[in-house]
Order: C-alpha cells, then structure tokens, then sequence
C-alpha cells in the first residue's frame, strides 16, 4: 500500500469534528465552565481556520442536569452562550456548526444521562435551539462559499 502524507488526507476531509465531554468540567462553577469552554472554542477555531483550513463543528457540549446546582435556566445560559460563541466563530470562518448532546424523543429515557433534552418538554431550550438554527441556517452560503474557495485553493497548490 502507497504511504499519503497528512496533507493528502487533509484535503479529502470536508471538516474537522471537536468533541467536547462537558463531564470533565462536572462540579466547576458556571462561569469557570463559560471561562474554559470560551479559552477551548477560540484555540480550537484558530487552529482549524490557520492551521487545518477546515470548517469546525464543536460537538456534544451540553450541561448535566446531575451537576451541582443545575437549573433549566443554567442550561438555557450556556447553550444561549455556546451557540453566541458558535455564531459570532461562524461569522469569521472558524467554525462551521455544533451539536448539542443530547436531542431524546419522548420515551427515550433509557438513553438519558443527564445531558438530555426532550424537546417537547423544554420548549425554552428548544427556543434557543430554534434561534441558532435559523442564525446558522443565514450563514450558510458564507462557509459553502469559503469551504469551496479553500478547497480549490489546495488543489490548485497542489497541482503546481
């Protein structure tokens, strides 16, 4: 088998995919969370926008509604606060989207963890969902536009 260099596998990639496992900032202030999820978004961000070229989607981040002190608002806050960040990131070409964890349809409570939200029984969150949603969803032809001039620009370094 032929050895490819990174870069060959680079440029077959449409984006790069950051999970973020919210139970290691379990028992953390809220703003201690905020502080580190904001520190985390714009390195991550940087790196794939300068580095890797590549669209970022931020995913699974949510807030356990076993931490501490959880309240639906204190989850409404962060997503409120993680999806500003992901739109403002957005607007600037460094991230592509995000995936909250976790969406469950009525009857899922097999599957919950403490990260899951019923949508029909959080209409706030699903407000906020909606909002980004719609925000993301005007940016659209902004990051196909970038995305397809990043990737004629490799292939274009490429074949010279």
């Amino acid at each position: 088998m032929e050895e490819r260099s990174p870069n060959e596998f680079l440029y077959c990639m449409s984006c790069i995919m950051c999970v973020r496992y919210q139970n290691r900032l379990s028992g953390q202030s809220d703003g201690a969370q905020m502080m580190f999820m904001r520190r985390w978004m714009t390195s991550h961000s940087t790196d794939s926008k300068t580095m890797l070229k590549k669209p970022l989607v931020l995913a699974e981040f949510g807030k356990s509604s076993k931490d501490p002190g959880y309240s639906l608002y204190a989850r409404d806050s962060f997503m409120a606060a993680i999806y500003g960040n992901i739109y403002r990131f957005a607007r600037r070409g460094g991230i592509a989207g995000g995936l909250v964890w976790q969406i469950l349809a009525e009857g899922m409570e097999p599957y919950a963890d403490g990260y899951e939200i019923v949508l029909s029984q959080n209409p706030s969150t699903g407000r906020i969902i909606g909002q980004q949603s719609r925000q993301m969803t005007s940016l659209d032809h902004m990051v196909s536009n970038r995305t397809n001039s990043q990737s004629n620009k490799l292939r274009n370094s490429k074949e010279q």
